[in-house]
C-alpha cells in the first residue's frame, strides 16, 4: 500500500476505518485532540503523541498542543503519520508529514478528517491544514521574531485577505553607514523578515530597498535570505547625504495591503508627508543613551537601543525578551487588520 508525503493543503483518502495519528516532537511533548465543531469528541490516546479516532461521522479536526507549558518552545518541530492500524495488512495506507514547525504556538490544528461516500464506497478524506510544512529555516534573529509574532497573534500564519505585503526600506545616508557595517541593519532586517513569515502573503511579497533621495530596489527575496541580501547590497555604499522616505513608498506591486518598515536613525526630513499614514512604520536604531529623548513626531515607530561604543556589534537580535518587545511594537498598529 502507498505512503503519501503530505504538505499544507494536500488531501489523501483512507479506508473508512479507525484513524490513527502518531506525532513525534523534536523538543516539547505533545497532546493530541479530536474536535467536531470546536468541541472535543471521544477518542483513544494510548500514549502521548498517539491518537485513535474510532469513527469519523462529521468533519473532525485534529489539534496538537504542548503537553507541558503554555507554548511550544523555540525549535519545536513535529513529524506526523496518519493512517490506520490494521493487523491484517502488512503495509496499510498512510500519510506522513515531516518538519512542521510549531515554535511559539499554544496549539495548532494539523488535520481535517471528513467522511466521504457510503457503504462499500465509504472513505475518509484527510487534509493537511495550514501552509506547506517544510518552511526554509530562518536565521536565528528572524526565527526568534517569528516565534514572538506567532505568540502575539495566536497563529502561525495570517491567511487570505488579512495577509500583507511588506517593504523593508533602509536609510542609506551617511549617518547610517556605521549601522550597516556593524550588523545593526542586518539584525533589524532579520526581525522584519521573521515577522513577515507570519503576516506575509505567499510568494514574492517581501521587498527591500536602499533609500537616499531615491530608492534602489533589491530583487524580491524570501524572508530567510533578506538579511544576507541587505548585507551584500550595503557593504560598499558611498557616503551620500539626504534621506527622503517618500522614495520608499512606491514599491513594485505595492498597495493598500503593504506595510513599509523604514530602518533609520532619525525621523526623515519629509516626515510631514507621512503624517496620518498607517502603512509606514519607523524602526529607529539609536544609542541607548538617546532612546528616551527620541521623538517620532507622532509617526508609528519602534526604537531599538544600541551599544554606546562605536563599532560594537549589536546584541538585541539575540535577546528573546528584547526581540519580543520590538515585534510587539511593530505589530501593534497592524493588530486590528491582522486579527480583526
Amino acid at each position: 500500500m502507498p505512503t503519501y508525503v503530505l504538505e499544507g493543503g494536500k488531501s489523501i483518502t483512507l479506508p473508512a476505518k479507525p484513524v490513527t495519528v502518531r506525532l513525534h516532537s523534536q523538543g516539547d511533548g505533545v497532546r493530541l485532540q479530536a474536535l467536531v465543531d470546536g468541541s472535543p469528541i471521544q477518542a483513544i490516546t494510548p500514549m502521548p503523541g498517539h491518537l485513535v479516532v474510532p469513527r469519523i461521522d462529521a468533519p473532525t479536526v485534529v489539534r496538537v498542543s504542548p503537553s507541558t507549558g503554555q507554548r511550544f518552545g523555540g525549535g519545536a518541530v513535529l513529524n506526523l503519520m496518519v493512517g490506520h492500524d490494521a493487523r491484517a495488512e502488512l503495509d496499510p495506507d498512510r500519510g506522513v508529514l515531516n518538519n512542521l514547525d510549531v515554535s511559539g504556538l499554544t496549539q495548532r490544528d494539523i488535520l481535517l478528517l471528513e467522511p466521504e461516500g457510503a457503504g462499500d464506497q465509504a472513505q475518509i478524506k484527510v487534509t493537511v491544514l495550514g501552509p506547506a510544512a517544510a518552511e526554509a529555516p530562518l536565521p536565528p534573529g528572524a526565527a526568534v521574531a517569528r516565534d514572538a509574532a506567532r505568540e502575539l497573534l495566536g497563529t502561525d500564519h495570517i491567511v487570505g485577505a488579512r495577509a500583507m505585503n511588506a517593504v523593508v526600506a533602509i536609510d542609506a545616508s551617511a549617518s547610517m553607514l556605521s549601522a550597516m557595517a556593524d550588523g545593526t541593519v542586518a539584525a533589524a532586517a532579520e526581525i522584519a523578515a521573521g515577522v513577515h513569515r507570519v503576516i506575509g502573503k505567499p510568494g514574492d511579497s517581501l521587498r527591500a530597498c536602499l533609500v537616499t533621495t531615491r530608492a534602489r530596489w533589491l530583487p524580491a527575496t524570501a524572508p530567510e535570505s533578506l538579511a544576507t541580501a541587505v548585507t551584500e547590497q550595503t557593504a560598499d555604499l558611498e557616503r551620500v547625504t539626504g534621506f527622503r522616505s517618500a522614495a520608499a513608498l512606491q514599491s513594485p506591486g505595492g498597495g493598500e495591503d503593504t506595510i513599509t518598515w523604514l530602518i533609520t536613525d532619525g525621523v526623515p526630513a519629509d516626515a510631514d508627508a507621512l503624517a496620518g499614514r498607517e502603512d509606514v512604520h519607523l524602526i529607529m536604531v539609536v544609542p541607548n543613551s538617546a532612546r528616551d529623548a527620541i521623538s517620532a513626531q507622532g509617526l508609528p515607530a519602534t526604537v531599538i537601543g544600541l551599544p554606546e561604543a562605536a563599532g560594537s556589534r549589536p546584541s538585541f537580535a539575540g535577546d528573546s525578551v528584547v526581540v519580543r518587545d520590538i515585534v510587539a511594537s511593530m505589530l501593534q498598529p497592524l493588530r486590528a487588520r491582522l486579527v480583526g
